[in-house]
Order: C-alpha cells, then structure tokens, then sequence
C-alpha cells in the first residue's frame, strides 16, 4: 500500500461514514480508483466486478462517455428540480414518458 493509498484510508476513517457497516468492519476497505464497464480497479492492483452498483446507479457500466456526455449537457440546463410538492420538470417528463413507451 503506498503513501496516498494510507492517507486516503485514514481520511476516509476519520471523516466518512458509511451507512449500514460497522467501523470495526472497515479496518481493510475496498480503495476503488477506477471504473471501466462492469470492472472496479483496486488501489492494490486488483481487478473486480462491480456487481452492486449496477442495483442502484450504474447499470450501464463505468466510463460511458457519452453518457457523461449527455448528462453534462443536462447539468448545464438543470442539475436537479425536486418534483415534490407539485413541483416537475422537462427532463423528468420527458424521461418519463420514454420509460413509459418501452413498457408494455
């Protein structure tokens, strides 16, 4: 483990937390440094499959250009609009009715 690996690892002990783990359980944590398609690179040097990320966020794979592209250009217009409260917008509509016209 080199000098930045350390640091980070004792960064991360000290000001994260990391819901559902307990810290006596995070004495020798995953250090990812890199995502490609369905694989994590490790600070040591390994290679893993990223098979809980893809439950919640990144079902596409890591490192999709166009669609860092694409979300981007989104955050230029609009990082995020709540649609609580009566609230909505274009981007949430528009997503909606597309998801909705794959369905049967």
């Amino acid at each position: 483990m080199d000098g930045t690996t350390a640091e980070l690892l004792d960064i991360d002990r000290r000001y994260l937390v990391h819901p559902l783990h307990h810290p006596e359980e995070h004495k020798a944590p995953l250090l990812v440094t890199e995502g490609k398609g369905a694989m994590l690179h490790l600070a040591d040097g390994r290679e893993v499959i990223d098979g809980l990320a893809g439950l919640w966020n990144v079902n596409v794979g890591h490192g999709r250009g166009e669609l860092a592209d694409a979300a981007a250009g989104q955050m230029r217009k609009i990082a995020y609009a709540s649609a609580y409260v009566g609230a909505t917008n274009e981007p949430a509509i528009r997503l909606g009715e597309k998801i909705v016209k794959h369905a049967y």
